[in-house]
């Protein structure tokens, strides 16, 4: 089975400016893994196959455990101690579409639902994805269009407020 090695470049990215020993462990995952991302200083978080609904966690003493979403809900992002995902069916096709996001912990318990209106501009057939990135406050969520360069949309999830990222 083949296998990813996730090394010193995604490490480099985590290090606070302080400059820090904080350090990620390089970490061996499946050849199948999507939406690799870091969930806190030294667990990373991924989905073992693009079916799953939950994320795999794997911290940096090689621990692995599998984290189930919410009923209804995938869980498709991770950050800041937290990880993201959306409930019910994400729209994609249409100009302001709406999406169900899910915040919640490392133990996939549910911190926030909220339902956030993308108000893209792009009418060209604009697809709506998943979060991919929890912070603190906002939502990461990758877009693109037909004839338009890809964009993020970010969402404070305790607001509401929605912004795109050109």
């Amino acid at each position: 089975m083949r296998t990813i090695l996730l090394a010193a470049l995604l490490a480099a990215t985590i290090l606070p400016a302080t400059g820090s020993a904080s350090e990620l462990r390089a970490h061996r995952v499946s050849a199948t893994a999507r939406s690799v991302a870091l969930a806190d200083a030294t667990t990373l978080a991924y989905k073992a196959s693009i079916d799953d609904t939950g994320l795999v966690l794997r911290g940096d003493d090689r621990t692995t455990r599998m984290v189930s979403a919410p009923a209804g809900c995938r869980l498709t992002g991770a950050g800041s101690g937290l990880l993201s995902g959306v409930c019910g069916q994400v729209s994609g096709v249409d100009l302001n579409s709406k999406v169900d996001l899910l915040v919640a912990g490392l133990d996939g318990g549910p911190l926030a639902r909220l339902t956030a209106a993308v108000n893209d501009d792009y009418a060209n057939a604009a697809i709506v994805f998943e979060p991919t990135e929890a912070g603190r406050e906002w939502l990461a969520i990758p877009n693109g269009a037909k004839d338009s360069p890809n964009w993020t949309t970010t969402v404070n999830w305790h607001t509401g407020e929605v912004r795109d990222v050109r």
